[in-house]
């Protein structure tokens, strides 16, 4: 008798083998035809993997019409060239009421000389074991960034509340429950407001001033990446700050690299600084425009820091296929990144999003599509690498 039952099994298991290739190829019509056989013939084996497949398509199309249902109540719009400040507290505030088990916000009490009191985003658990701190837009005319980032942040939400999405084998919920992501999605608001309205933005008539005489000495608004105090945000930090070996460094007020009087003079860095405290981080990511190039490390920094820079560098490049740059690519700066690998002993790495600035609005989606699975792929890193 076993003898007998072990030749079925084995026979059956041929015949599985056999069928299986041309089950998966079918359609779910087919699908549904072959179980409906399978039930009438008692050929039951069969028809449990028949019903896998019609269940893995059922899943399947379930995730496709939530991403098209995804796309169509989507709050962030990606339609149009200017992204502005009020319209992103907008869609914040609606992300925020839409998905509040999974993202929430808050208004630091800080001020910049325009009076933007800038948002601090969380997107997951915020007592996560390990957390991700991300900023965009530190320079003026990158706004591409703070939409990519908010796109994201609205991607990743709608994820978690679908609860069916995964990526590697892992459900997005439960990744963002072991890893939370602390993000700034726009560091520099004044200057997003002087890079797209130029003189005719809501501005002090100091800076204002400032604007048409920096234009008249040839140089247009839209190239601007200071604040609104003509400091350069991304040379304010402490690691090389007004390196003297750095050829483009300015001395006064200008729309792009004068590091200010002071290391952490502006609301800007401070903010940066104070929100870079609340967490032992595993990783800093930076989005800046433009090149489609990612940078990692720091010259001065610890070879072990460099190395986990590297990785996650890498694990993005597979993504976007950006070429890299290491630590031994510029002096420090005093950029950010040159600073919390001093501070922290953590790993940065800066992602230069689109070919020029400010980047075309017409290049966004294929940024998107490079850029939805970085941020999932970023969390599994960190978990395996404790």
């Amino acid at each position: 008798m076993k003898q007998r039952f072990y030749r079925f099994g084995i026979l059956t298991c041929l015949l599985l083998f056999l069928l299986t290739g041309n089950i998966v190829a079918q359609t779910n019509e087919e699908n549904q035809q072959t179980y409906t056989k399978s039930i009438k013939q008692k050929d039951y084996r069969i028809a449990i993997i028949v019903m896998d497949e019609i269940l893995k398509d059922e899943e399947r199309r379930t995730a496709e019409n939530y991403y098209k249902r995804a796309a169509a109540y989507a709050a962030i719009d990606t339609d149009h060239q200017h992204y502005t400040f009020s319209e992103m507290l907008t869609d914040l505030d609606s992300i925020a009421k839409r998905y509040p088990d999974f993202v929430s916000y808050e208004l630091d009490s800080a001020t910049t000389l325009l009076g933007h009191r800038l948002p601090v985003v969380t997107l997951g658990n915020r007592s996560a074991r390990h957390h991700i701190m991300v900023q965009a837009t530190m320079h003026a005319r990158e706004y591409m960034a703070t939409q990519l980032t908010m796109a994201l942040l609205e991607h990743y939400a709608q994820m978690c509340y679908q609860d069916i999405c995964e990526y590697k084998g892992q459900r997005i919920s439960n990744l963002l429950q072991q890893v939370c992501f602390v993000i700034i999605p726009m560091v520099n608001p004044d200057g997003v407001e002087i890079a797209q309205n130029g003189s005719n933005g809501q501005l002090t008539d100091e800076v204002k001033q400032w604007i048409r005489q920096t234009e008249d000495n040839g140089t247009s608004h839209t190239k601007i990446k200071a604040n609104a105090n003509g400091v350069d945000i991304n040379r304010n930090f402490g690691n090389g700050f007004n390196n003297p070996f750095i050829s483009s460094r300015k001395t006064h007020r200008s729309f792009n690299f004068y590091s200010g009087l002071l290391p952490y003079s502006e609301p800007e860095s401070q903010l940066m600084l104070r929100v870079s405290q609340r967490y032992d981080y595993d990783l800093f990511l930076n989005y800046h425009t433009s090149g489609n190039i990612i940078y990692y490390g720091c010259q001065n920094a610890k070879k072990y820091v460099n190395k986990l820079a590297h990785d996650y560098a890498k694990l993005i490049h597979c993504h976007t296929n950006y070429p890299l740059y290491g630590p031994d690519s510029a002096p420090a700066g005093g950029t950010w990144a040159d600073d919390v690998e001093i501070i922290y002993q953590c790993p940065s790495v800066t992602v230069e999003l689109g070919s020029t600035n400010p980047v075309p609005i017409s290049e966004f989606p294929t940024i998107f599509e490079k850029h939805k699975n970085v941020w999932a792929d970023l969390a599994i890193e960190v978990l395996d690498n404790p």
